[in-house]
């Protein structure tokens, strides 16, 4: 997120956007990121969603995960 951030803030005329959608697996995150959205506030956009993923996962790991920071 951060790499296409500052692609797009560099090389704005030559930084294409066609592919980055299906990389990202999110039009709402594309989106922010091709309107300039600081990274700070596209990751708090999906920040509730992540935090609920990362709770109902736990039940199907294998093995302790590490403590996120």
């Amino acid at each position: 997120l951060t790499v296409a951030h500052v692609l797009r803030r560099l090389y704005p005329r030559q930084w294409e956007t066609k592919s980055l959608n299906r990389l990202l697996a999110d039009e709402r995150t594309w989106k922010s990121l091709v309107d300039g959205k600081p990274v700070a506030a596209i990751q708090a956009e999906y920040q509730d969603e992540l935090t609920d993923f990362l709770r109902r996962r736990d039940r199907f790991l294998l093995y302790d995960a590490e403590p996120r920071k």
